[in-house]
């Protein structure tokens, strides 16, 4: 599991950041996270998925999710920095509402122990 205590502070981008607090948010909104990936095998019925410990890299240039829902499904969410690093473009597929693909652009904000 991933512990983000024993992360080096300067091996992740302040996207990476931003997206792994959406997806905690994500998890406390009751979504159940069922992969890293949307070809990820399915998890046990009622296991607790958790991060791997390669999860967050520093070179990597995207950051999928696929949670499960119960009023909603399946939901996939990639995230995506633009180039300036300055935002993250998420886009997110519902499968209870025809696949419909949606997006937002937020703007990321430096993470840093105040």
């Amino acid at each position: 599991m991933l512990a983000l205590d024993q992360i080096p502070k300067d091996s992740l981008q302040n996207w990476q950041h931003c997206a792994l607090i959406l997806h905690a948010f994500n998890l406390y909104r009751g979504l159940k996270c069922t992969g890293f990936d949307e070809d990820d095998p399915m998890p046990e019925s009622g296991s607790v998925l958790n991060l791997p410990n390669n999860f967050v890299l520093s070179s990597a240039e995207i950051m999928t999710f696929r949670y499960n829902h119960d009023e909603n499904g399946e939901i996939i969410m990639k995230m995506i920095p633009d180039d300036s690093g300055k935002f993250i473009d998420i886009n997110a597929i519902i499968s209870k509402k025809n696949d419909t693909i949606y997006s937002v652009l937020i703007p990321v904000r430096n993470i840093s122990d105040q």
